[in-house]
Parts: C-alpha cells; sequence; structure tokens
C-alpha cells in the first residue's frame, strides 16, 4: 500500500460519525438579571426588589453531536485530550426509541416542572400558603424497607393514622421514629386503600435519622396566592435550574440583596416541598462557574463527592440537600442577615 493511499484511508476514517457526543461547559444565566430587557424573574402586582447588583447563575451544559450533526472520529479524540470535556455515548441523551423531538420536548417539560416548583418552595419558605393535590411516591429506592411494600405514583395519605399534609410533614413523621422501628402508612393505590407496616433503618451519613426508601412528592396543579413569572432562553431545558429559580425567588421578593454584589453560582433539582435533587455534567458546570468568576458553587448534597473531585482550584463548594440549607449556605457566603437570611 503507497503512503498516499494510507493517508486517504487515515483521514477518511478520522472524518467518519461515531456515535457519541461530548458535553462542554455552557453559558450561565443569571436568574435575579434581565434578559431580553425583562427580568427573568417578575411577580406582577407585587412589590419587588431588583436590580441586584450581584449574580445567582444557573449552570447549564452544553451538547456537541447533537441530532442532526453527528461527531466524527477526530472531533471525539480531539474532545477526548480535552479535560473539561465529556465524550459519552449518544444514549445518555438520547435514548434509543426516542427521536430528537421528544427528547426536546421532554426536557422543556422538565424546564416548566422546575420553574413551578421553584415557585412553590421560594412561597412556602416565605411562610405562603400553597395548596396540592397530594402526596405520592415518586421513587422507591430497590433494596431499602420501602421496596416491594409502596409503588410509584402510591398516593400517600397517613403515617401511623395521623394524616399528612405535605411531603416534608411525611418525612417528619418517619423521622419521628427511632431507626428499626415500624411505621404504618397509609396509602391509596388504583383507588383502594391500604397500610403498609414498614420498618425504618438509619439514613446513610446521617446518624440517628429514620427514612423507609421512598422519595415522596407533591402532586400538582398546585394553587398559588399570586403569579410568579419566570422568562428565559427558550433553548436551556431540564430541571437543573430548579435550585437557582427558587433563590432568584426568594431575592426578588424579599428586601435588599441576597448576594451582596457577589456572584454565586449552582445547579440542583427542586422539589415543591424544598429538597434538592442531584443533576448530570456536575464537572462541566463547575468549570463554567470557575471561568464565569463566580466566588462559590452550590452543589446538591447527591453531587458532592463526584464535585470534590472535580473541583476548579479556588472555587469554594457549598453543599445543599434542601431549600433552608442552600439559603444558609448563600447567607454564610455573604454575610446576609436580612430576610430571607433572618428567616
Amino acid at each position: 500500500m503507497s503512503a498516499g493511499l494510507l493517508v486517504l484511508l487515515l483521514v477518511g476514517a478520522a472524518t467518519l460519525p461515531v456515535p457519541y457526543i461530548a458535553l462542554t461547559p455552557g453559558p450561565l444565566y443569571d436568574t435575579i438579571g434581565r434578559t431580553g430587557g425583562k427580568p427573568v424573574i417578575d411577580v406582577p402586582g407585587r412589590p419587588v426588589f431588583h436590580p441586584a447588583s450581584g449574580h445567582l447563575y444557573l449552570t447549564t451544559v452544553s451538547v456537541l453531536g447533537a441530532p442532526g450533526y453527528r461527531l466524527t472520529l477526530f472531533e471525539a479524540m480531539r474532545y477526548w485530550a480535552d479535560s473539561s470535556v465529556a465524550v459519552v455515548p449518544r444514549e445518555v441523551e438520547y435514548p434509543p426509541g426516542r427521536d430528537s423531538r421528544q427528547v426536546e420536548a421532554e426536557t422543556k417539560e422538565q424546564m416548566v416542572e422546575s420553574q413551578d416548583a421553584a415557585k412553590i418552595a421560594a412561597l412556602r419558605f416565605l411562610g405562603e400558603k400553597v395548596a396540592t393535590d397530594g402526596i405520592v411516591v415518586s421513587s422507591v429506592e430497590s433494596g431499602l424497607p420501602a421496596d416491594g411494600k409502596l409503588k410509584v405514583d402510591d398516593e400517600l395519605k397517613s403515617v401511623d393514622g395521623t394524616p399528612v399534609s405535605s411531603a416534608t410533614d411525611l418525612r417528619e413523621k418517619i423521622r419521628a421514629h427511632p431507626p428499626g422501628d415500624t411505621v404504618r402508612i397509609g396509602y391509596v393505590r388504583g383507588g383502594l386503600e391500604g397500610v403498609a407496616a414498614i420498618k425504618t433503618v438509619a439514613a446513610p451519613n446521617a446518624a440517628g435519622l429514620s427514612i423507609i426508601g421512598i422519595a415522596p412528592s407533591e402532586r400538582c396543579p398546585c394553587q398559588t396566592p399570586f403569579d410568579v413569572k419566570i422568562g428565559l432562553d427558550e433553548n436551556v431545558g431540564g430541571p437543573s435550574a430548579g435550585l437557582m429559580f427558587t433563590l432568584g425567588i426568594l431575592d426578588t421578593l424579599t428586601p435588599g440583596e441576597l448576594t451582596r454584589g457577589m456572584s454565586i453560582a449552582g445547579t440542583g433539582t427542586m422539589d415543591v416541598d424544598g429538597q434538592v435533587g442531584p443533576i448530570g455534567g456536575i464537572k462541566q458546570k463547575l468549570i463554567a462557574a470557575k471561568r464565569k468568576g463566580a466566588v462559590a458553587f452550590l452543589v446538591p448534597a447527591g453531587n458532592w463527592d463526584e464535585a470534590n473531585q472535580a473541583r476548579p482550584a479556588g472555587l469554594p463548594l457549598y453543599q445543599v440537600s434542601d431549600l433552608t440549607s442552600a439559603v444558609a449556605a448563600v447567607c454564610s457566603i455573604t454575610k446576609a442577615t436580612e430576610k430571607p437570611c433572618g428567616k
């Protein structure tokens, strides 16, 4: 084989499409800033407190190799050599059996749901009344006591015969039992009522805290005392902006500046009862925040170990598990004392 032919073959191979995508640090959006000349967060008919001199950045991940374009072998190899980029199988972002339009629709729906949850969590934190349409099981952890006794979408009605009013109320009633004790959970499944007797176990990394292995969530539609409007680039999707939307709403509805002129970034899903959940792409989000000049980053507890391994030098991390701990973290960073810090 001639050298010229070999070169042609190598070049051809390098330009072949490969079944991978690249995840890179994406743009940041300030939830207490403006977009298109308007505040990202606004509350018509209510006193609002903006603009702010600081920033509460939600972080994103950009996908290279999206539908309509395939990475070449050469590009994939170049990205593999870049420590800020993750090269992963296409199925991670585009599962088999779902086309790009379905995936895009799902991510947009997740964004809307994250905004709705942020509104409810923030308003509840500020003491406003928000009615939901019941408490349901959103997930059951395999191998823990509730596995096989409760199922996803079971409606949770009571603990030990006492009605529960929220997902937080349910957690607190379960935690009132010491690990190893039995708790009786009243539920409705397929229109039929039932009671599950479940033994509690100690939560990992939380001595003395009891769990049964479910994630409860509150079902919407929800009734809020007033409307909160969130406007953002329509190209941003997924659920991971929930935490930063919630903090943005709190800052908008309370006097003073939560950020005290600082730039704070973060990520994490938000439930209507204020629980923060883990997300994907934490390394790329940390890098994006560092590049933007953030002075701190709020990390979901479920991403804590991964984030510590990927932490850029000079970017302090703060672990948050719920809205209360997230607000406490921001107040610690900025030394603010007024509401919501003084709540």
